[in-house]
C-alpha cells in the first residue's frame, strides 16, 4: 500500500506502481480522490484502507484528464460521484466509440499477457467508469479543493488545488525524472508553456505531479526550460525541412531523463511538428 501523508489532510501515491499519481482529501465528513490510478486491482487496496484508517468514505473523484493510467482505477469508487471538465468528457466519450471497446482493450491485453500479466488482468473485468458532473472552466468543493480546466497536456487537463495548505495535483502538465508524454493529439504545447507559467507564479507549497515524486517550483521551471528549447528547435528544424524521425536521430531532443522513453519521446516530437507545422 503506498498512499502516504504529503501534508496535514493530503495523501498520495507517487510511487508509480499503479500508472498516473493519484490522491486522497480528508474532509470532515467525506474524502475526495485526485484520479484514481491504472488498476483497479491495485486501486483497491486503497480504497480498504482509506475507510477504516483515514475514517470516512469516498463520496467524489476529480480527474486531471483522461488517460488511462489516472482514470481506469475509477471502478473501485462505485458510488462516488466523478467529476472532471466537460473536455475530458467528450475526448472519454470519443475514446469510448472506437478504442475502449471491451473487442480492442482484449485483444491489446492479449498481445502483452506474457510480457504485461497485471493488464492482462485487469482488462478482463474492467468496467471504464468517466465523469457524470462536469465543469467548463472551474469546480470548487468546500471552498477547499478547487479544480481549473488549464489544458496543454490534454484539451481536457485541469490541476486541482488544496487549500489553505496550498498545495497542486498537476496532474500530467509535470512529470519529475521522466521524459513528460506530450504526443496526445489534442497536446497543445503553446497552452501548456504556459500553463506551466502560471504555475509557477502561483508558487505552490508541494506540487504532485501526475509522475514522479513530489516537487516544487524548481521541477516547474526545468520543464519550462524544456518545452521552450524543444519548440526553438522544431521550429528551427520545421524551417530546414529535417523530419522528426531525423530530428531525434540528430540528437536534438533536450535531454531530461531520456533514456527508457524512446516511444513518449517519438510521440512526442512527431505531434509537435504536426502542431507547429500547422501553425507555419
Amino acid at each position: 500500500m503506498s498512499l502516504h501523508k504529503i501534508k496535514g489532510r493530503i495523501w498520495a501515491d507517487t510511487s508509480g506502481s499503479n500508472g498516473g499519481n493519484f490522491g486522497a482529501i480528508i474532509l470532515s465528513s467525506e474524502i475526495i480522490m485526485i484520479d484514481t490510478g491504472m488498476f483497479p486491482s491495485l486501486t483497491g487496496p486503497i480504497k480498504e484502507f482509506i475507510v477504516p484508517n483515514l475514517g470516512t468514505t469516498v463520496s467524489k473523484v476529480l480527474f486531471t484528464h483522461y488517460h488511462p493510467d489516472h482514470l481506469f482505477g475509477a471502478q473501485v469508487f462505485n458510488h462516488a460521484e466523478l467529476i472532471g471538465s466537460s473536455k475530458m468528457r467528450n475526448l472519454c466519450l470519443r475514446k469510448l466509440e472506437k478504442e475502449w471497446t471491451n473487442e480492442r482493450l482484449m485483444k491489446e491485453a492479449e498481445t502483452v499477457k506474457n510480457d504485461n500479466p497485471l493488464f492482462w488482468e485487469n482488462m478482463q473485468k474492467l468496467t471504464i467508469r468517466i465523469p457524470e458532473t462536469t465543469f467548463d472552466e472551474e469546480y470548487s468543493i468546500n471552498d477547499s479543493i478547487h479544480a481549473r480546466l488549464i489544458g496543454g497536456h490534454t484539451a481536457g487537463s485541469s490541476i486541482v488545488v488544496i487549500e489553505p495548505e496550498h498545495v497542486l495535483f498537476s496532474g500530467d502538465l509535470i512529470f519529475n525524472q521522466a521524459f513528460p508524454y506530450a504526443g496526445d493529439p489534442s497536446c497543445d504545447p503553446e497552452v501548456w508553456i504556459n500553463a506551466l507559467r502560471t504555475i509557477l507564479g502561483e508558487s505552490y507549497e508541494v506540487i504532485i505531479p501526475g509522475h514522479g515524486p513530489p516537487c516544487d517550483n524548481d521541477t516547474v521551471q526545468v520543464h519550462i526550460d524544456l518545452f521552450t528549447t524543444l519548440k526553438e528547435r522544431i521550429l528551427e528544424a520545421i524551417e530546414n525541412n529535417i523530419s522528426p524521425s531525423k530530428f531525434i536521430d540528430s540528437g536534438l531532443v533536450p535531454e531530461y531523463h531520456n533514456n527508457g522513453y524512446e516511444n513518449r519521446i517519438k510521440s512526442t516530437i512527431e505531434r509537435w511538428f504536426e502542431f507547429y507545422k500547422s501553425r507555419v
